[in-house]
């Protein structure tokens, strides 16, 4: 799922860090990115900090505690950091965000080191990141976009227990696989085919896998606004010869 990626799970982390402040119960999301990107923090340094931290809590601790290398103490920026998010953008998720994007280097550092090692798709990890950044602008704090994505990460773990429940999937992992009904949302220009691809009949042919996973019923679906810009349908809908009972509506994002 969407908060089960890699990417955006450091998003909530960081999120999660400075949410919590000095919470003893912060450790969890601490140890996730006080590394991400990386800061050559070591170990000698982290046994300190996790003695320090209990008496001073995190982000006082990594901001004020005299560290006694300061080598490591100047290549670490994990501290400022974090107070700079909490003091600057606490009240503004969308500057939360980018600040951990551009300014602290997330997005270069987690394609050229994350991506390469596990072969993620780079047109991937920035759209999440993207929608993520657009969804934080219906938030007026930190806090409560924090609070809205806790609550759709609990309801899916309860949604888990339900069988009879929509699955959400990319078009490239339902190969394979069959459903009575399917909609196929998104089916606008720069995106199918997409405005980087190269491979127009690979684009098409990907549409194709995901119209016939449909054994009934398939609905499409295209914006004509997307991350506020102005798109229109595929391109690839005026080729199919579209059954009249079949109705296309283009929806507003």
């Amino acid at each position: 799922g969407f908060y089960g990626r890699r990417e955006i799970q450091d998003m909530i982390a960081y999120m999660e860090v400075v949410v919590r402040g000095d919470d003893s119960d912060n450790d969890e999301f601490f140890n996730r990115i006080y590394s991400r990107p990386t800061r050559y923090i070591g170990k000698k340094f982290l046994n300190a900090y996790d003695r320090a931290k209990d008496t001073e809590g995190a982000i006082s601790c990594l901001t004020t505690h005299p560290w006694s290398w300061p080598a490591v103490s100047r290549r670490s920026e994990v501290g400022k950091d974090l107070q700079r998010l909490r003091r600057d953008h606490f009240d503004s998720p969308t500057g939360f965000l980018r600040y951990i994007r551009n300014d602290m280097g997330y997005d270069e550092w987690f394609l050229n080191d994350v991506g390469e090692e596990a072969n993620v798709d780079r047109d991937d990890v920035l759209s999440n990141l993207n929608e993520l950044l657009a969804a934080a602008e219906n938030f007026r704090t930190i806090e409560s976009m924090l609070k809205f994505i806790r609550d759709c990460l609990r309801k899916q773990e309860k949604d888990k227990e339900n069988k009879n429940k929509v699955l959400l999937m990319t078009m490239h992992s339902a190969k394979g696989l069959e459903f009575p009904l399917v909609f196929v949302a998104g089916i606008h220009e720069d995106l199918v085919p997409h405005v980087k691809s190269e491979n127009i009949p690979e684009e098409r042919r990907l549409l194709y896998v995901g119209i016939t996973r449909a054994k009934e019923d398939c609905r499409l679906s295209y914006y004509i606004e997307h991350q506020s810009h102005q798109v229109g349908a595929s391109p690839f809908l005026d080729e199919m010869d579209i059954a009249p009972s079949v109705e296309t509506v283009p929806v507003v994002a």
